[in-house]
Formats: structure tokens, sequence, C-alpha cells
């Protein structure tokens, strides 16, 4: 025969309903392959193979009209579907399939193939118009919406699919041909050489104030040969007038101006010695941007605070380390006694790479209701917007760092647990006994005691007295028809957990249904709920009290004599089903 790789059946996974449909997948492929030969009542035998002890313990549970019907293969696995299958809940699947919207980031594909998933379980008779509805409806593309109306009755599924995808293509195409580029000033460096391949319109415009500063007549580069280098004119003279004379741009004697070769100094006025402190070169400043073109008030905060007495207003930029503003504001600014600009060696710098030099620095004024304060400027000569630095921000109250958000009502009363003690001393217990409902015809089975390791015995006895303490067990001294083995479970920190072995007791007790609820019922009962806890029931099967009947069952055998729970034991089959329904 050939070898074929054999399924497994998980029963650990939270959706069962999923393995099932993985498995059965896998099942049948065998079975329609290399044994397809096979009769029925092998290819069961198969199966309760592949499921494991888990799924032959639920085969057990099954109820058969016919006896021979538990060696038919369409049979047992209409079974195991159903047992595995949830209750279905049209409602709720079909609130979640209608709720469902494409996400920012996810794709047209992966958005239909959850639609055609989740459609299947809302029982939809044209399960394909519904998903084409869905589209038109929660696509987050408006052109794939309205190219899917305009066709209206003729629109089908696959026409609608077609769209979606050759608009997302499309969209893909000219995000690679579109490049955007960020002109902003985003530093305040030291003057240094950039290298930059594609200067921006920034740096063409520093370029072009850098060179009107040093050769304002147009340089000398340009000028004829015939011109004098000291006045401008024309070099065929006796004496030539700017001898004597002070030059306007450096200070010195003996030229003019418009042909002075002195580096500009910006045209400002000197206050004392230059200012070249190491704050000025080695600072590494971060603003927002400077450019010609004034943002939106809707895009950006604006304030409008008083500098010198006169109203100016202000950009407010949290993320600045430094505070701007243009030439043009600067001398709106001169109808009052201003401090005069100082030389800087300051170089704003964009984020590009591209530098501008500043015009100068003066510190001034600014008064925000309360507050008064100092601030330094630097002032550009390009016909930018004014805005203020984050620190300048904090300091005159304009904004204001909010490290928690704390809600009045929750912080109005806080509940202690030392407030309900009663709530916290002790174990437990739920109000109603517990019954360990048998077959018919069970028999009885007394285990003999198993032997404990010499190193645990003094921990399993102590195990035992405080459980005797806490209620959990008693002393069974007259003889019962049950008796269950003990188990000893060594936990991480050494303790020892008790618990039985009670495989007899299972196969003999009759299974109980209740109802699982599911995510979606739950959910759907938390519409304006805005307080949400976690319990964790400590011991959670301790809690439930077993009836006089139920307890005999659960006798079991130590090295000090029988025992018996009075509360619900680990190890009982059907009692994580019943938990749920006890716990309400």
């Amino acid at each position: 025969m050939a070898k074929f790789k054999t399924p497994e059946m998980s029963w650990i996974v939270q959706d069962l309903n999923q393995e099932w449909r993985r498995f059965y997948r896998q099942a049948m492929c065998i079975f329609e392959g290399p044994l397809h030969e096979k009769e029925d009542n092998v290819k069961v035998s198969y199966v309760k193979l592949w499921v494991g002890d888990k799924g032959l313990d639920v085969f057990e549970g099954f109820t058969f009209a016919q006896p021979a019907d538990a060696k038919k293969l369409d049979i047992v696995l209409k079974k195991f579907e159903d047992y595995c299958t949830p209750r279905k809940n049209y409602i709720m699947a079909a609130l979640k399939f209608n709720e469902r919207r494409q996400g920012d980031n996810e794709s047209f594909e992966s958005f239909v193939t959850d639609l055609r998933i989740l459609v299947k379980d809302c029982g939809y008779k044209d399960e394909e118009r519904m998903v084409r509805d869905a589209i038109v409806f929660s696509c987050k593309h408006t052109k794939v919406r309205e190219k899917c109306i305009d066709l209206a009755d003729t629109l089908t599924l696959e026409k609608a699919i077609e769209i979606g995808r050759s608009h997302e293509a499309n969209l893909a195409s000219l995000k690679k041909l579109t490049k955007d580029e960020d002109p902003g000033i985003n530093a305040i460096k030291p003057d240094s050489t950039v290298p930059s391949a594609r200067p921006s319109k920034l740096s063409i415009l520093s370029n072009k104030l850098h060179t009107e500063r040093e050769n304002p007549s147009g340089g000398l580069d340009s000028m004829s040969k015939d011109r004098c280098e000291r006045c401008g004119f024309d070099k065929n003279h006796q004496r030539c007038p700017a001898m004597g004379q002070q030059c306007r741009r450096c200070q010195k004697m003996n030229h003019y101006a418009k042909v002075c070769r002195a580096k500009p100094v910006n045209n400002v006025q000197l206050q004392g010695k230059e200012d070249t402190s190491s704050e000025d070169s080695d600072s590494s400043l971060f603003v927002y941007a400077i450019e010609s073109t004034i943002p939106s008030e809707n895009e950006q905060f604006y304030e409008t605070v008083d500098v010198e007495n006169i109203k100016v207003k202000f950009q407010l930029d949290s993320g600045a380390k430094a505070n701007v503003m243009s030439f043009k504001t600067y001398n709106n600014l001169k109808c009052t006694s201003l401090r005069p600009l100082k030389k800087t060696n300051t170089v704003l710098v964009s984020f590009s790479k591209h530098k501008l030099n500043p015009f100068g620095e003066v510190v001034l004024k600014v008064m925000y209701k309360d507050h008064t304060e100092d601030i330094k400027f630097f002032v550009v000569e390009s016909e930018v917007e004014s805005f203020l630095s984050g620190n300048t921000c904090v300091k005159l109250g304009l904004l204001k760092r909010v490290y928690q958000v704390v809600s009045q009502e929750a912080s109005l009363k806080k509940v202690k647990l030392d407030d309900y003690p009663e709530l916290f001393k002790g174990l437990g217990c739920l109000p109603g006994d517990y019954h360990i409902e048998l077959n018919e015809g069970a028999t009885p089975v007394v285990h003999a005691p198993r032997k404990v390791p010499i190193p645990q015995r003094e921990k399993v006895i102590e195990e035992l007295k405080r459980m005797e303490r806490l209620g959990v067990i008693v002393r069974q001294e007259e003889a019962t028809d049950w008796v269950n083995s003990m188990v000893v479970v060594q936990k991480p920190n050494g303790a020892v957990r008790l618990c039985i072995d009670p495989r007899d007791l299972n196969a003999a007790m009759k299974r109980s249904h209740h109802p699982m609820k599911t995510v979606d019922e739950v959910a759907s009962r938390l519409e304006g709920a805005n307080t949400f806890s976690i319990l964790d029931a400590k011991n959670g099967f301790w809690q439930l009290k077993l009836d006089e009947e139920s307890s005999l069952l659960c006798t079991f055998n130590t090295p000090i004599g029988r025992y018996r729970f009075t509360r619900l034991p680990f190890g009982v089959k059907w009692c994580p089903r019943d938990l749920p329904k006890n716990h309400g």
C-alpha cells in the first residue's frame, strides 16, 4: 500500500469548526485516493484512529439510530461535523458581514476574500449579489464605487472585482511615477558646505541674495575693464572721486560701496564686539519650515502676541527650537525703539540640506496675557511665515505639555480591597449542588492505592490536611462502590497539586448538554457598556459543591487513608462544560 501523510485532529484549538474542515479535507483526499477500495467500516476505523483519544471519547458519546450506523463513514463524519460546528447565528453573521469595511492599508484582494468567507455563514440565497453590493458600499476607493454604480443593473461580481483590481493597479503605477519633495527648513546648523544634486527654490533664493549682497552693481567680473575699481566710473580720469571717501558698506576708505569687495555683514548695526560665540556657530536647532508660501490657517496653529507693543501673528510650532520672523515683519516694528540687529554666523538649513543665511538676530520683548519674556529671533530676508519655537510657546503659556489624561469620574472613588474583606478570604462557594449522573448499568470500579515517592510524601500529607481544613475533602471511613486513584502533580514552585484519576468514572458518566456562548453573542450584549472587569475564579472547580451521592463517587485512596471530595475535583469529564453554566 502506498504511503501517505496521516491527518491529525487537534482538539485544543479555539476554532474547532475550522480545524475539522481542515481534517475533513485531508481525510477525504485519502479515502478517495489510496483507500478508495476499502469498506466503510475500515474507513471508520481509520477516522477513529486519526482523531486521537479525545476523538474516541467524542465518538463514544454519539447516539446512532441503528447500531450499524456506527460503521458507516458518511454518518460518522456527519456526527463529528455536528459536534465541531457551533450553532449558527445568521443574524450576527449578517451583522458582521454588513459592518465589514475595507481598511486604509488593506488591499482590495484581501477585502474581497474576507467578504466571500463571511457571506458563507449568513445563509443568503444569492451570495454573489451580496458580495457585489458589499464591494459597492464598503470599498475605500470612491472611484471604484462610482464606476460600479454607473454600470447599474449590468454590474456583476466579476465586473466589480475587475474594476477594483484595475484601480489598485493604476494607483500603484502612479505612486512609482510621483516624487514628492519637502522644501521646508527643518534645522538651524553651522555654516557648512553640503553637496546637493538638485537645489530647491529656497537654495536658489539664498544664492541670489548672497550674490546681490557681495556685488550690488553686478559684480566685478561683469564690470568693463575700462571702469575704475574704486569708483566704478571711467578710469580715464586724473583723480578718482572715491579717494578720501568712506565706504558705506565696510566703513573703509578710498572706494564706493557699489564696488566694495568686502564680504557682506548683512547690513546690520554692530553692537559692541562681534558676537561669534560657540552658541551661534555650533548649535543645531530644529524648526518647522521657512517658505515663501504661507500655509493655510486650517492646517496650523496660530496666535497673535505683542512684540514690542505691536500685534504680530505667529505660527506655533512645538517641534521647533528657534524663533524666526521675516525682515518685513521686523521693519514693521521700527515704529518703536528696537534693539539693533546683531551679526550671526548661524545658517538655516532645510530638510533637503539647502541653506539660507539669516539677516541677523535680535532679542525682542514679547508679551502674551500675563507672561512677558525676552525672546531671541532670527530675521530672514525672504517673505516667510513668522513662528515661535516649542520652548517659547511653553514660556508664554501658549502650549502646555500633557503627561497623563485622567477621567474625573474614575478618580472620584477608588474601590479598595480592604473595603470588602469577606470577598477575599477563604474558599468561595456557588449556590446549589452539583450532581454527577451515571449511565444505567455502570459497573463500579475500586482502584488500589498508588505509591507516593518518599520525597513527596510529606508534601502530599500537608496538602491533604490543607484541603481538609478548607472543606474540599473529608475522610471516608465507610466502604464505597467507587474508589479512584490519587494523582500527584509537581508545581514549578515545588508545591504539589492533588487530583484524582477518574477514567473509569468518566466512562460511566452521562454527557451533559449546555450551550456555550459564542463571541458574537457576548459582544452583542456589550452595547453601551463603559466599565469592564476581568475576574479569575481561583480554584473554580472547588467552588461547586457536590451533593452526597456525587461526593461518594469521588472517593480516592491516599497514603493515610481514604478521602472523598465535597467540592468538584479536577479531571471529571463534563465539568468544564457545566462550569460556565454555574458561574453565570
